[in-house]
């Protein structure tokens, strides 16, 4: 399986917006692993999600608004 790099955006309450970006063949080796494809999006995407909020992209407000090439 060769999964294509997607991404998400997300924005939060004060409209601040980030795109987060996520790498396919980390989605395909934890496939690999035996998790389902859901389970990894959805951890990756969790794992971006806390990042940019560290970082101070935007808070924890934020909500999902667009996917790209999504492979759900």
């Amino acid at each position: 399986m060769e999964t294509k790099d997607y991404s998400v955006t997300v924005q939060d309450k004060q409209g601040r917006v980030a795109v987060l970006s996520i790498n396919g063949a980390s989605v395909d080796e934890c496939v690999a692993i035996g998790l389902s494809l859901s389970e990894v999006c959805e951890q990756l995407e969790t794992n971006a999600f806390w990042l940019a909020v560290r970082e101070g992209e935007i808070d924890e407000s934020a909500v999902l608004v667009d996917t790209t090439d999504r492979p759900l």
